[in-house]
């Protein structure tokens, strides 16, 4: 499965492509675990505990190593990444934008799913079950 960053950037709001477009085959937020092909999307850590958490953005340069295709920087961040090698998918804040970056990625799974919901002071639980059957 493959997609283009303009069709993801189509899907969010104040989203812009820098530095040309290009075809992404994953979607990584781990430094680590980005494969070839991959669009890497940075986002700020959270602290957690009194640690300085890591910064996304501090391993750009790692995964276009690794082959990434693109990678997804906070806008407040993408004058630092303008001499890349590779597309920049630039962003309002990375961390909120990740879901809907995924779910246009696989073509919105959720729209495929029934969902159904079960209110009331008796009979929920009987009901979930004989629907899950």
């Amino acid at each position: 499965m493959a997609t283009t960053l303009t069709q993801l950037a189509n899907r969010i709001p104040d989203a812009r492509i820098e530095g040309g477009d290009g075809a992404v085959s994953g979607i990584c937020f781990d430094s680590r675990n980005v494969r070839p092909g991959d669009l890497f999307v940075a986002m700020p850590g959270i602290p957690v505990g009194g640690r300085t958490p890591a910064d996304g953005h501090a391993f750009v340069q790692d995964v276009v190593a690794k082959g990434a295709a693109a990678v997804a920087v906070e806008a407040s961040r993408a004058a630092e990444f303008s001499g890349l090698s590779v597309p920049r998918l630039v962003l309002p804040d990375t961390r909120m934008v990740l879901g809907a970056i995924s779910s246009a990625f696989f073509d919105d799974p959720s729209h495929k799913l029934f969902t159904a919901g079960v209110t009331g002071t008796n009979g929920k639980t009987t009901t979930a079950r004989m629907l899950a059957h």
